[in-house]
């Protein structure tokens, strides 16, 4: 029975490899059961029937089909593929699927032709008859642009509003002549996105537009990743908003960027709220935002007179209004305006001119400038609430906070003289601000903000007949001139910020260079002039505390007034109000740079602020030189000044200090004097200067009022009330440096410290309110 068994299994065995003998040597043969597969637009699955006598493989020469499965082994019967294609966004197209042996020895194919979408706009015709369907309401959502197209010798129909969505898929539209918006408003159903205006188009914003942008006026959907490259022409100024992109967006947009310069060279305007921009006029409400925008193209508008009407330039966006958002941005364009003067606002920034909204992680590159001139070059036209700023000239965002922005563009102003303030927005004192980052904040916070631009600002003819100057009770005249490396005018906390961009200052009259014309200008044009922040007296005074912030850039200030306190520092220029307890302290700040004095004015000086603030922690190693000025200018290496009830502790002082001219104040005085960490303090009781150490050298004319704590020290007004410079507990540090007044250099040591410390050495201070506490302890 076993040998039956082994003899059936082996004549089983000798069948099977008889079959497998005999098809390897037959012919290879590899038949698929159609030629051609006609597939829709739309997309399909279907099958096709393979045939073979050896083991095959399938491959097709297209990504958008798909074959399952891919390979099989050889069998008598009929094998089946399954076909799969996506949809087809453009014109028909073709593939071929070919079926080979794993032998290479045979072969067969399959042509597969997919129709095309007769939803796809492939010339410029079919862009117009498109625009039709929309104007008559009769469009779908599965329109698409397919091909770059040109629109030369086509008319398109005006679209009053346009609520569909069309994905341009990135094309472009070339040879486009139009002074009219493809849209005048995309709804919020509506979306247009990928579309590229080619810069062989001709664009002219209309004379008599109000809103405008090519894309559309109003967008109150979504306008995503649309391009403009080609050139805007400007033959007229008009009220409203206009952008290269969009007039004024309600809705959002994101990824557009206009490269395209946008010019004008002619006559002032005569109606007020003229705004101007790279991208979109505005962006206006609590959902508006607009996002990762961008302008490469130079924005310049030069005027044949002086703007008696407001003006507003910017490389991105003219306006963020109601609280809506300006996120992202950037602008490498230049912006540019000229005109003999202005008698009424005018801004010129880098991403946006006025703010009521969040602006955030924004960078401008461009150079921003605006120059009053009546010829090039002659600095002689007045300004009035005048703003330039590499990213935002006005910030109103009641309450918020506005981050990360970054200047790294030259801005500029160069004028004659002031006019004056001007409201804007929320602010009654608008005046003339310069800065890096922003120019005049209203109650709103600044954090982490960066500027490398050199900051520029130039009135060569302040005592100008015409010239406005400060009045006590006149909002409209009380105002001081404002330059700061990140914020000209601040109201609201700065933190975390830094400047590395150089500050130029020079506000001169237009008097001989040299001898007593210009030295004797007695004008109370002020000045507030600061490496973060110009000052905070545009505000309540009171609410604008600086933290963490460092200042690297150098400051070169020439000023001729003297009829009142100017105010220069490394980090704030006039940082507070004298005489009141406030929040607007200056902790853990920093600067290194060089402060150059010049001109024949009267200033305060300091390494961290020159007008009186709470000092905090704070650092100085910056040279603080006084090339020239007034007699009763004040240098102190952290404050140029301090009156109670402030408080200066912790802070150290190791830069520096140096003066070309005799400060010979007076004890019981409040000005003329040099002191390591503050030149004079005066006035009110309450006043304590404790835990500070000082390592720094003062250089000054023979005759100078020079010390190492403080310059002078004021007759206290509240007898009654303490003031404090040092205790037990928290001792001023000396730790070495020197006194040279003249040619007599005296180093301190620990046996002459205290004779050099205060202005009464050894003796008894200007009244018996006052106790101090000073050691040495050299520097390691």
């Amino acid at each position: 029975m076993k040998r039956i068994i082994l003899y059936s299994a082996a004549a089983v065995l000798c069948c099977i490899n008889t079959l497998s003998c005999t098809k390897n040597t037959e012919p290879a043969s590899i038949v698929i059961n159609t030629s051609e597969l006609v597939i829709d637009s739309a997309g399909e699955r279907t099958t096709i029937g393979v045939k073979s006598n050896r083991d095959w493989e399938a491959t097709s020469d297209a990504s958008w089909l798909t074959l399952t499965p891919s390979s099989a082994e050889a069998f008598e019967a009929s094998s089946y593929i399954i076909v799969e294609a996506v949809s087809n966004e453009g014109e028909e197209r073709s593939a071929t699927i070919t079926v080979m042996s794993k032998s290479g020895d045979a072969s067969a194919s399959v042509k597969v032709i997919q129709g095309e979408n007769g939803l796809i706009i492939k010339t410029g015709e079919e862009f117009a008859e498109y625009l039709q369907l929309v104007a008559s309401g009769n469009a779908t959502n599965e329109y698409k642009l397919g091909r770059d197209i040109s629109l030369k010798d086509i008319t398109l129909p005006e679209i009053e509003d346009f609520s569909y969505a069309l994905d341009c898929q990135g094309h472009s539209i070339s040879d486009w002549t139009t002074s009219r918006s493809l849209f005048n408003r995309i709804t919020a159903s509506g979306s247009l996105m990928n579309l590229v205006i080619d810069g062989s188009c001709s664009l002219t914003v209309p004379d008599n537009a109000v809103n405008f942008g090519f894309i559309a006026q109003v967008n109150e959907g979504t306008v995503q990743n649309i391009e403009n490259r080609a050139d805007i022409a400007v033959n007229a100024i008009t009220a409203g908003k206009k952008g290269a992109i969009c007039g004024v967006n309600k809705g959002y947009m994101s990824g557009c960027a206009n490269y395209g310069n946008m010019t004008y060279s002619g006559d002032v305007h005569s109606a007020d709220g003229a705004y101007y921009s790279g991208v979109a006029g505005q962006t206006d409400g609590e959902n508006a935002r607009i996002e990762n925008c961008t302008n490469e193209g130079n924005i310049s508008f030069t005027f044949n007179g002086v703007l008696t009407k407001s003006f507003y330039a910017s490389g991105v966006v003219g306006a963020v209004n109601n609280n809506s958002k300006a996120i992202g941005c950037t602008n490498s364009g230049d912006v540019t305006v000229a005109s003999a003067g202005n008698t009424t606002l005018l801004m010129a920034g880098g991403i946006v001119t006025y703010a009521g909204g969040e602006v955030a992680d924004c960078t401008n590159n461009g150079a921003i400038s605006y120059y009053a001139e009546s010829a090039e070059g002659k600095a002689d036209g007045g300004v009035k609430g005048t703003g330039v700023a590499g990213i935002a000239c006005y910030e109103g965002w009641g309450n918020g906070t506005v981050r990360n922005n970054t200047n790294t563009g030259a801005v500029t102003l160069r004028a004659g003289y002031s006019l004056g303030c001007q409201a804007s927005g929320s602010a009654s004192k608008y005046a003339t601000n310069v800065a890096g980052v922003f120019g005049h904040m209203y109650n709103c916070a600044v954090e982490n903000c960066r500027n490398s631009g050199t900051v520029t600002s130039i009135l060569a003819d302040i005592d100008n007949p015409a010239a406005v100057h400060a009045v006590t009770n006149d909002n409209s005249k009380n105002f001081r001139q404002s330059a700061g490396g990140i914020v000209a005018s601040s109201w609201g906390a700065v933190t975390g910020c830094e400047n590395t961009g150089e500050i130029n200052v020079t506000w001169t009259t237009s008097l001989p260079e040299e001898g007593v014309a210009r030295s004797s200008v007695n004008i109370q044009f002020i000045a507030q002039v600061g490496g973060i922040s110009g000052g905070d007296y545009h505000s309540d005074q009171g609410t604008s505390p600086i933290r963490n912030s460092i200042n690297n850039g150098n400051i070169n200030y020439v000023c001729d007034a003297r009829g009142s306190n100017n105010s220069l520092g490394g980090i704030a220029g006039w940082p507070n109000k004298e005489g009141a307890a406030a929040e607007s302290i200056i902790e853990m700040c920093e600067n290194t740079g060089t402060i150059t004095a010049d001109g024949y004015g009267k200033t305060r000086i300091g390494g961290i602020s020159g007008g009186a603030a709470t000092h905090k922690d704070n650092t100085n190693s910056g040279r603080i030189y006084l090339k020239n000025g007034y007699s009763t200018c004040t240098i102190g290496g952290i404050a140029g000044v301090m009156a109670g009830p402030h408080t200066i502790n912790g802070c150290e002082s190791y830069g520096e200090i140096a003066s070309d001219v005799k400060l010979a104040g007076k004890q019981g005085g409040s000005d003329a004097a040099l002191g390591g960490i503050v030149g004079a303090s005066f006035n009110q009781g309450g006043t304590t200067l404790n835990g500070c150490t000082v390592n720094c050298g003062i250089t000054a004319p023979e005759g100078s009022t020079a010390f190492l704590i403080a310059g002078v020290v004021g007759s206290n007004k509240n007898v009654t009330t303490e003031n404090t410079f040092g205790t037990e507990e928290s001792p001023n540090i000396i730790s070495g440096g020197f006194l040279t007044l003249g040619s007599a250099r005296t180093d301190i040591t620990a046996e002459n410290y205290a004779t050099y410390a205060f202005p009464w050495g050894t003796g008894s201070p200007v009244n018996e309110n006052i106790s101090y506490k000073i050691t040495f302890i050299p520097a390691l």
